[in-house]
C-alpha cells in the first residue's frame, strides 16, 4: 500500500521568527517616524526663520522708504525760511524759547525706549500752510501789546486760530516766529484800507504768555510787513513695536492689543520684537557723520546737525525650541549695543533663548533743508 506524503518537507514561520520580524519592523517604523519628525521640525524651523527674516526685511523697507521722505516739501518751503526759530508758550510755562525749527518739529523724531523698543515718528504729509495773510501793522507795536492791525482780504482768520507771527522777509537777523492764539477780531479784516484788530490777550488762551518780553529771550517785534501763518498741521506717522508686530499708524492714536484688537489695522509685519534707532550727527558745516547717538543722549544744538538715522529691526522666529538655541542676545549698530530681550512676553517656562532671531539694519540719509545744509 502506498502512503500519502505528509508534507514534512515544507517550511513555515515560527512564532519566534514572527516576533523578531515585528520587532525589526517596529524599529524601522520608529526610525522612519523619528526621521520624518526631525525633518518636519527642521522644515518648520527653517520656514519660521525665513518668515522672520521676511518680516524684518519688509518692516525695514517700509521704515526706510518713509524716513527718506520725512520732511519733504515742509522745511524747504516757507516755514523754515521765515521761521528759523520758534517761540511758543503753553500755560504755565514757555515750551520753546528760540528753539530751532528743526528741533521743535523734527522731520524724524525718535523716542528712546531705554532697554525696550524705540519709537520713530515721521512727518510724511506736507502741512497745509496759509502764508499769504499779510499783517499790516499801522504803527510799531511793542512785543507786550496784545493786538495786531491786520489787512487780510481773504477773511480766513478766525477766533481760536493758532498763528505764527513771522518777521518781515527777508529775516536776515534770524528772528524767531512767535506762536499766538487769536482771542478776538474786531473790524473787517477784508477791508484792505482799514483792516481789523486781531487780539491775542493772555487772559483767555493758554498759548499767549502774560508778557512776551519776559517769556522769551528774543522776541519778534511785530514790525509793519510782518506775516501771519496759520499753524501748520505737522502730522506724524509712527512706527513702533506693539502686540508682537511692527505697527505703522498716526502718532495721535494708541492701537489696542486686547479686547477687540485694533493693532491689526496698522500691523505691517508679525514677529517683530524690537525696534532701535539712532541719530547720525555731523560737525557744523559738514555732511560727514562723526558720531551716532540715541535720542536721549542728544545735546542742545545737535539736532540741527543730524544727517541720517540708522534703524535696526529684530524679528523672532515663530518656532519655539525646547533647548536654548540662542546663547547670547543679538547686537546691533556694529556691535555697539546689546539688546535686552528679558522683557519679552513669552509662554510659561520659556525664555528668549528658546527662540531664534534675525536682525536687519539700515542707514537712511535724511534729506531736507533743516537737517541738510
Amino acid at each position: 500500500m502506498t502512503q500519502r506524503a505528509t508534507g514534512r518537507g515544507q517550511a513555515g514561520i515560527s512564532l519566534v521568527e514572527m516576533m523578531v520580524g515585528i520587532v525589526v519592523g517596529l524599529i524601522i517604523a520608529i526610525a522612519i517616524t523619528s526621521s520624518v519628525a526631525a525633518i518636519g521640525k527642521q522644515f518648520r524651523i527653517t520656514g519660521a526663520g525665513a518668515s522672520a527674516a521676511e518680516s524684518a526685511q519688509l518692516g525695514l523697507a517700509m521704515v526706510e522708504r518713509d524716513a527718506r521722505m520725512a520732511g519733504a516739501a515742509v522745511f524747504s518751503g516757507s516755514v523754515a525760511t521765515m521761521c528759523p526759530r520758534l517761540n511758543a508758550y503753553k500755560a504755565p510755562a514757555t515750551i520753546n524759547d528760540g528753539t530751532p525749527i528743526g528741533d521743535a518739529w523734527p522731520p524724524v523724531r525718535i523716542t528712546d525706549g531705554g532697554t525696550g523698543s524705540d519709537t520713530i515718528d515721521l512727518i510724511l504729509t506736507p502741512p497745509a500752510v496759509a502764508i499769504n495773510l499779510n499783517v499790516g501793522v499801522t504803527k510799531e507795536l511793542p512785543t507786550s501789546a496784545s493786538v495786531l492791525k491786520v489787512s487780510e482780504p481773504g477773511g480766513r482768520l478766525a477766533v481760536g486760530d493758532l498763528v505764527l507771527v513771522a518777521h518781515p522777509p527777508p529775516n536776515t537777523s534770524g528772528y524767531p516766529c512767535t506762536l499766538i492764539q487769536v482771542t478776538g477780531i474786531t473790524g473787517n479784516c477784508a477791508d484792505a484800507a482799514n483792516g481789523c484788530n486781531v487780539n491775542f490777550g493772555s487772559g483767555s488762551s493758554d498759548y499767549n504768555p502774560p508778557n512776551a518780553n519776559t517769556a522769551f529771550a528774543t522776541t519778534e517785534p511785530y514790525a509793519p510787513g510782518s506775516v501771519l501763518m496759520k499753524l501748520p498741521n505737522f502730522t506724524y506717522t509712527r512706527y513702533q513695536v506693539r502686540c508682537n508686530s511692527l505697527l505703522r499708524h498716526d502718532a495721535a492714536i494708541t492701537p489696542s492689543c486686547i479686547g477687540t484688537p485694533s493693532y491689526r489695522d496698522s500691523a505691517l509685519a508679525a514677529g517683530i520684537v524690537m525696534l532701535k534707532a539712532q541719530y547720525g550727527i555731523a560737525n557744523a558745516g559738514s555732511d560727514a557723520i562723526v558720531q551716532w547717538k540715541r535720542a536721549s543722549a542728544i545735546a542742545a544744538g545737535e539736532m540741527a546737525r543730524v544727517k541720517a538715522v540708522r534703524v535696526a529691526i529684530v524679528a523672532q522666529s515663530g518656532e519655539v525650541d525646547s533647548a536654548q538655541v540662542t546663547s547670547s542676545a543679538p547686537v546691533v549698530f556694529d556691535g555697539t549695543q546689546t539688546l535686552d530681550l528679558s522683557g519679552l512676553s513669552l509662554p510659561a517656562g520659556k525664555t528668549w533663548q528658546n527662540y531664534r532671531y534675525r536682525v536687519h539694519e539700515t542707514i537712511v540719509p535724511v534729506r531736507n533743508s533743516t537737517w541738510n545744509r
